[in-house]
């Protein structure tokens, strides 16, 4: 499965998603829509973090979160770049290491990273561009 395809998964799918996403082009083409609200939701449960901890690691203002949610929304699509940031990386945790493990590696700390837990560092793409390369490293089997 591609990339693209695992991010719109850990986003929801095509269910929640309402568009079916087969590569960069359409991702990119949902980020610039904006996700709906429940896209936040299926991404905490996918990568078991509280919907307040993914607020946070977004930038997704709690108020305006509950807000849009109860009027049927989307995101800006600012704010979906940053939701789709979080899911690129656990897309790559899960394809590199497998659904439970690679989630289970994202709430951990990582000695590669400073002993910094990977979800942690989302808040910005400096730090996803850090476990980014983490990843890259444990899917190619270079553990230095």
């Amino acid at each position: 499965m591609s990339l693209a395809k695992n991010i719109s998964h850990m986003l929801g799918g095509p269910d929640i998603l309402k568009a079916r996403i087969n590569g960069d082009a359409d991702l990119e083409a949902a980020v610039t829509t904006g996700f709906p609200t429940a896209a936040v939701r299926a991404l905490a449960e996918r990568t078991r973090s509280s919907l307040s901890f993914l607020q946070d690691v977004t930038g997704l203002d709690k108020n305006t979160f509950r807000r849009r949610e109860r009027s049927k929304s989307r995101l800006r699509a600012e704010e979906s770049d940053r939701l789709a940031r979080v899911a690129r990386i656990a897309a790559l945790a899960t394809e590199a290491m497998g659904a439970d493990d690679g989630v289970a590696w994202l709430h951990e700390p990582n000695r590669s990273l400073g002993d910094r837990i990977p979800m942690e560092m989302l808040h910005t793409e400096i730090g996803a561009r850090q476990v980014e390369d983490v990843l890259m490293r444990i899917q190619h089997g270079v553990y230095s």
